[in-house]
């Protein structure tokens, strides 16, 4: 194996690609359509506004990767940086080849979500006048996929070595949580049926 590359910006990317496959997997595993009745019956002003922000920084953690090499002068850790770096000066004509496949998908709808509602509050789209486009999850999944791809590229061709960006934290804590939501629902409903026994 080829001596890895060292750099804290690569080893930062990388923990920026684990940490945005997790909460691509959190949102879809918690508000996957059978969870739905049991989060509304729990706490559905909660866990919708927790959706919304988990939402909002899935859509801020892609598109810092959009950003330009450097803003102000100051080095940002986007794609364009990551190709910059002298590590992968032997690969960057290739890795500027597929940042420049992925960044039409992104700017398609993501981009607009940034600038008009995350970023900034449009006027226009915040009072509706011009509604923001719809959100597909096939291309926010598309473009988590493709993001990770040029990730592992880097360090398969630099050090021979393949990267797994998988979150790191294990998949049983779904259902653990919905079931602690349903014994309380559970209980809720036994003290309900029991104080009406009590009035009768």
């Amino acid at each position: 194996m080829k001596p890895r590359p060292t750099s804290p910006e690569l080893e930062t990317f990388d923990w920026h690609l684990v940490d945005l496959n997790g909460e691509l997997q959190m949102l879809q595993e918690f508000y996957a359509a059978e969870h739905l009745a049991i989060l509304d019956r729990a706490a559905p002003i909660f866990f919708d506004e927790l959706r919304e922000r988990l939402l909002h920084h899935l859509i801020q953690s892609i598109c810092r990767l959009f950003d330009p090499a450097k803003t102000a002068g100051h080095l940002n850790l986007s794609l364009d940086a990551i190709a910059s770096l002298p590590e992968v000066s032997s690969i960057s004509a290739d890795l500027r080849q597929r940042i420049a496949a992925v960044r039409p998908l992104w700017e398609r709808n993501l981009m607009i979500w940034r600038h008009k509602r995350i970023a900034h509050s449009d006027a226009a789209a915040a009072t509706g006048k011009t509604p923001l486009p719809d959100l597909p999850w096939a291309d926010v999944r598309n473009i988590v996929a493709q993001v990770s791809e040029i990730g592992r590229e880097i360090h398969q061709r630099l050090d021979g070595s393949d990267h797994d960006y998988r979150p790191h934290y294990g998949p049983g804590w779904v259902p653990e949580l919905l079931k602690v939501l349903n014994a309380g629902l559970a209980k809720q409903d036994a003290d309900r049926i029991a104080a009406l026994g009590q009035q009768s």
